[in-house]
């Protein structure tokens, strides 16, 4: 089942993910750390139904009956860190996407995407650039109707992340949100399909690689991890490009990086 703007909802296999799992990190490898978020509500930027958006987003925000659960990290060209985290409903209907995007020269953007009725209705965006040798920060903000149409945008940008905080936001012309990746990434389609790779060895320890030529996950193997895999390791060149359905877990070790270890996988035939 893929997405449809009318009625949104996580696909099988992905619920099947998203259930062993209640919350998301960075990459501890990275060098540079994401900073502390910017209050989003302190806008005075003169769009007058921003407190009728912001009453849904609260309702959102503080919902405690919703599941979270996170993609899994991808690895891009250029060392690009891709990840998100996924809430949903009990009719695993999503409400609310958090994506995070690391590069390796030190840039970064964390996106939120909150969802009602099926659609889009409000985007944010909090960017760290790299310019001259030098930070930029900024956040956008977006505000989309019932047919996804742009509303109303607004930014603020500045080189002191402190001094961000006490400028008004800006308005700006209105881009459409392109949500295709981020739900690709949920759904593990396209770029971001669990197609079997093979396997990497490290510090003793054995990894699954799944992907596509454009981004690459890797899962830790233990004994526990179940299902077809064992059909992958006796023949590894039988299987490869096969799509894999996965169940997964996050763990952090004494090294301080998180890793992701496999817990099942079941071969989907063709």
């Amino acid at each position: 089942m893929r997405f449809r703007n009318t009625y949104l909802k996580i696909t099988t296999c992905t619920f099947i993910v998203l259930v062993f799992l209640t919350s998301c990190k960075q990459e501890s490898e990275n060098t540079v750390k994401e900073p502390p978020k910017t209050p989003l509500k302190q806008i005075n930027s003169g769009f007058k139904e921003e407190e009728l958006f912001h009453k849904y987003i609260d309702d959102i925000d503080n919902n405690k009956d919703l599941t979270s659960g996170p993609t899994l990290k991808y690895l891009g060209d250029n060392e690009i860190h891709v990840s998100a985290l996924v809430f949903f409903d009990s009719e695993k209907s999503i409400k609310k996407i958090i994506s995070e995007e690391v590069r390796g020269e030190g840039s970064s953007e964390v996106c939120s995407y909150y969802f009602r009725g099926g659609g889009l209705f409000f985007h944010t965006s909090e960017k760290t650039e790299i310019n001259d040798d030098s930070f930029v920060f900024s956040v956008t903000k977006v505000y989309l109707d019932s047919a996804e149409n742009i509303v109303f945008a607004c930014s603020k940008r500045h080189r002191d992340f402190d001094s961000l905080e006490f400028l008004e936001f800006q308005p700006i012309e209105k881009k459409n949100i392109d949500k295709s990746k981020i739900l690709a990434l949920v759904n593990q389609e396209g770029q971001f399909q669990t197609l079997f790779r093979g396997f990497s060895d490290f510090n003793g320890l054995k990894f699954l690689v799944v992907g596509t030529d454009d981004y690459t996950s890797t899962l830790e193997i233990d004994k526990n991890s179940s299902g077809d895999l064992a059909k992958l390791l006796k023949n590894p060149a039988g299987y490869m490009s096969k799509k894999l359905n996965l169940s997964f877990s996050n763990y952090t070790k004494d090294d301080k990086i998180e890793y992701q270890k496999l817990l099942r996988l079941k071969i989907l035939e063709d």
